[in-house]
């Protein structure tokens, strides 16, 4: 059984190069797939010479930019090709695998590498902690995990090591992998989310596998297309995947969350970001409530097994104190 490896290119062929580097030398990875998602020529042409020629390594290119969510889905369909790819790895561009760190995971998912669910701990290249995989808060709104004292909900899909198994019963189930509406950000708590729905477990390695410099195809920081994308597509993930029993009990922590966002978003000057986001969340429900229809009536895991992956806390402390901060000092920079 094989590990094959997916990248996704986006005007970042320097990092993109690098990621694969780390990834060729863990003996794990059978193979690597590039996806260019629809980069400039300039830099389409820098990432085909700086891989030219390595072994184990392909490049296809995207006529545009499908965002993570479509890119992931034609990369994973083109590795399930092959009948012996037994499981996906998925790492960010601009992340770089440690030494051993595929290995450890494809440890940790046991003897069925075809049912893996896994993520680990990255590091930023400072040493802080980047990600712990997903926290999924009573707020219902997901943020990087932070803390191994908050529950681990699944892994990031930067990375992560997922079985076929889990990609075909998506496929069977809900029609899909990734979410292709999402375009980026939530993408990856809304597949963890269905996965727990359908009866998977996550598994997690508490070892640097990977360190993220993060955000270097989206323009880093916070900026408004992180913010519409993030908050309209969380919106859209809790109405698909979240049993009602679970929104009616949180709906008063769901209702606080969203009303902080509006004030401490428009305070900033971003109200026609903030007003487009809601507008297009809502504007979408209808399509999303079809949608949850299915993935509710393929569920296999019941509202307590659901809900005893979530962090029984309102949100993140770190992110709740320099938001209060933000709005006692505005202008201060900040997500």
């Amino acid at each position: 059984m094989s590990i094959a490896a997916l990248v996704l290119n986006f005007n970042t062929a320097s990092l993109t190069a690098a990621c694969v580097e780390s990834l060729l030398a863990d003996p794990a990875v059978a193979r690597v797939l590039v996806l260019d998602n629809g980069s400039n020529e300039g830099d389409r042409i820098a990432l085909r010479e700086r891989l030219a020629g390595a072994a184990g390594v392909s490049v296809i290119e995207a006529s545009r930019n499908h965002g993570f969510a479509g890119g992931c889905n034609l990369g994973i369909a083109r590795l399930l090709e092959d009948p012996a790819v037994q499981a996906v790895c998925l790492l960010n561009s601009d992340a770089q695998l440690c030494p051993g760190g595929l290995t450890r995971m494809a440890e940790a998912a046991g003897a069925r590498l075809d049912q893996a669910l896994v993520g680990a701990r990255m590091l930023k290249p400072d040493g802080q902690i980047d990600s712990l995989g997903i926290a999924f808060f009573w707020s219902c709104l997901a943020s990087n995990r932070t803390s191994t004292r908050d529950q681990h909900f699944g892994p990031t899909g930067g990375c992560a090591l997922i079985g076929r198994t889990l990609f075909e019963d998506l496929q069977r189930s809900h029609g899909h992998v990734f979410a292709e509406a999402f375009f980026c950000y939530a993408e990856d708590t809304d597949l963890v989310a269905r996965l727990r729905l359908l009866g998977y477990q996550p598994s997690y390695v508490d070892e640097v596998v990977a360190i993220h410099a993060g955000q270097a195809s989206s323009g880093g920081g916070f900026n408004d297309f992180v913010l519409y994308h993030g908050i309209r597509n969380s919106i859209w993930m809790m109405l698909r995947c979240v049993p009602w029993p679970i929104l009616l009990a949180m709906s008063p922590l769901i209702l606080a969350l969203h009303g902080g966002i509006l004030v401490r978003h428009g305070l900033a000057g971003r109200w026609r970001v903030v007003g487009r986001l809601y507008r297009d969340a809502l504007v979408a429900v209808p399509r999303v409530l079809r949608e949850r229809r299915s993935i509710q009536r393929t569920r296999r895991a019941g509202t307590r097994e659901f809900m005893r992956g979530m962090t029984p806390r309102f949100y993140d402390t770190r992110y709740l104190l320099m938001a209060l901060s933000q709005l006692i000092k505005p202008g201060q920079p900040g997500r």
